[in-house]
């Protein structure tokens, strides 16, 4: 895990979803956002493992929440904790879809720029 880069220059925070860097499904003792330099190794692989877990329990929230919501008996504990626990995992997910969308698209080639031609509609 690292702490956010500065850039030498201005000694201003850089975003680290912009650094290269991969944003972990847990955080730090502080709280803070976790994150990974380099991928492949056993820290990558186990945050895969998590982001893996998290997305299964995710989708096993979602499968009751159904019950729970179309139940007239469904009392106001009840709703509320449901509510606690599609927020939470509604953050983790979220928290994943960040990470993959960022190696995605620092895997994706840069696209060649089209040349002013006529015809060449961008």
């Amino acid at each position: 895990m690292t702490e956010l880069p500065t850039e030498p220059s201005s000694g201003q925070e850089v975003h680290p979803l912009n650094s290269g860097l991969r944003l972990l499904p847990w955080t730090s003792p502080e709280g803070k956002p976790a994150f990974l330099s380099g991928d492949g190794g056993p820290v990558s692989q186990m945050a895969d493992a998590i982001e893996s877990i998290q997305l299964d329990m995710a989708q096993q929230l979602l499968d009751v929440v159904p019950g729970v919501l179309d139940n007239p008996g469904s009392g106001p504990e009840e709703l509320r904790y449901t509510g606690r626990r599609l927020t939470e995992y509604l953050t983790l997910t979220l928290r994943v879809a960040v990470s993959r969308g960022q190696r995605v698209t620092a895997a994706e080639p840069e696209e060649p720029a089209q040349s002013a031609q006529p015809g060449n509609v961008p």
